[in-house]
């Protein structure tokens, strides 16, 4: 009897473990066809989906998140750093955002700078990224939103925007005004 109380429990405890609802929820554990973006509703809180925007390269090419980063599946993060030639506190996480990028890549974790404003508060252009790319030598790329389509995140005036998200499902897992390194360390560390 001891022996069946036991199991029992045992098959209780086991089958508590998973949650439905849980950050697995719907992970079938199949591959995910990445050549194919996430059907919307788009949205731009934390749990959404992000659109797949067409923003702008350093030599005026279009870039998009679904096949320039989404498609790589080497990569299973992405952490969008939406900033301004304007913006002091953009200029002073590019170090320690090519420090995550280093130490991350290799793990999965691809960063994408996106300059949405010049000095004069312009949308940004293949210019400005350029000029980004000179300025801090950052090995993750830079590119320009020349469509101010990323102040549906943030308003501009709160300027870093920084956003993680999860590249299967295209879901933000986190959103924050300002570069909080621990916190996107931390939360880098456990998804990767």
């Amino acid at each position: 009897m001891k022996r069946h109380l036991w199991t029992a429990g045992l098959i209780f405890v086991l089958s508590a473990c998973g949650t439905p609802a849980g950050d697995d929820a719907g992970d079938t554990g199949a591959p995910v066809d990445r050549s194919v973006y996430p059907e919307g509703p788009y949205g731009a809180t934390e749990g959404s989906v992000v659109t797949n925007h067409k923003l702008i390269t350093a030599e005026d090419g279009e870039f998009y998140l679904g096949a320039d980063i989404r498609e790589n599946t080497d990569n299973k993060l992405l952490l969008i750093s939406s900033g301004a030639i304007w913006c002091l506190a953009c200029q002073e996480e590019q170090p320690k955002l090519e420090e995550l990028y280093s130490e991350y890549n290799s793990q999965g974790l691809e960063i994408l700078e996106v300059i949405f404003q010049d000095l004069e508060g312009n949308p940004g252009n293949a210019g400005d990224a350029q000029a980004w790319l000179d300025e801090f030598q950052v090995s993750f790329p830079v590119v320009a939103d020349g469509d101010a389509q990323f102040d549906q995140y943030q308003d501009p005036s709160l300027a870093p925007l920084l956003m993680l998200i999860d590249l299967d499902t295209m879901t933000i897992l986190k959103k924050s005004s300002g570069f909080q390194e621990s916190l996107f360390t931390a939360l880098i560390q456990s998804r990767l």
